[in-house]
């Protein structure tokens, strides 16, 4: 791989490979082999339950990346075909225009499972926060039109129904004038996110983006486990495009999460440094009203 790198790199060319998403045959690219490719094509399907579902194929390339793949170089597969009949995605369609939408449908006398359009278009949401794009197996099972699966991706990543992060950046302050701030500017999920003394520094720079959620050190505003109950925590956590992450901000200042119909609030109407951030039912009070960034 070096020496193919070296050859290719010399005469402006790409070295690029297809792998394995998981199992025994991992160990055969070797980390050092990540330096010398311009990107890996994971192959995040013929695996899970069901078939290269959601979770499954985020958990393809976090495999990957904790072997030390640069995210930018972790492209993730998606299918465009069913297991276990391997059914193309256009002949599925064929058979009922409604299993676009779906992930599971009966053919051939068996359930057949695959990655229609709302799943696409998340892993592709996905991958442009967390990774260095999609790819797919491919082009010829697709459809044309509404239905297509590459135009799902196309508008996702054009910004069509689901927005790039692109928006205002800054600090986010709320009550006592403290900033919004990622506990010791830890990029690992689960790193708490709390209120701080305002410093400037890169745990307290925000991204309001397009997509309704809040992004620091690369990742998102997170709710612990999805809950919906008042006093779960926020964190930071991957990108994903969960109801988990979204934030609507009120006229009044709130910052509303539409999964939960909570807001995000200053735990025990504190404004002490380390005050964690947690939802709650919203009521506008002091810690619950905040300043994006302009």
């Amino acid at each position: 791989m070096t020496q193919l790198g070296s050859a290719m790199h010399s005469r402006g060319k790409l070295l690029t490979a297809a792998v394995v998403s998981e199992g025994y045959y991992l160990d055969g690219v070797q980390p050092a082999v990540f330096n010398q490719v311009d990107w890996l094509n994971i192959m995040a399907y013929d695996g899970g339950s069901p078939h290269s579902n959601y979770d499954w194929s985020i958990n393809s390339i976090n495999l990957w990346k904790s072997r030390g793949l640069p995210a930018s170089k972790a492209v993730l597969g998606i299918p465009f075909y069913s297991r276990p009949g391997y059914f193309t995605y256009s002949a599925l369609v064929a058979l009922d225009p409604a299993n676009a939408n779906r992930d599971c449908t009966t053919a051939g006398g068996a359930q057949q499972c695959y990655n229609g359009i709302p799943t696409v278009k998340r892993k592709t949401q996905w991958a442009l926060a967390n990774a260095g794009g999609v790819m797919n197996w491919e082009l010829s099972q697709d459809t044309t039109g509404s239905t297509s699966l590459v135009s799902a991706m196309y508008d996702t990543i054009m910004g069509g129904t689901t927005p790039p992060p692109t928006g205002r950046t800054g600090r986010i302050t709320g009550i006592g004038g403290k900033c919004v701030d990622v506990a010791s500017a830890s990029t690992a999920n689960g790193a708490a996110i709390q209120l701080w003394t305002c410093n400037g520094s890169a745990a307290q720079t925000w991204t309001v983006a397009g997509d309704s959620t809040l992004r620091a050190l690369g990742k998102c505003a997170d709710i612990a486990s999805g809950s919906t109950t008042n006093g779960a925590k926020v964190q930071l956590w991957d990108c994903n495009g969960s109801g988990a992450q979204v934030w609507q901000a009120q006229s009044n200042g709130t910052l509303r999460n539409p999964q939960s119909n909570k807001c995000l609030d200053a735990a025990d109407n504190s404004s002490a440094d380390g005050t964690r951030l947690q939802i709650w039912d919203c009521f506008a009070g002091a810690n619950q009203r905040w300043t994006l960034p302009a």
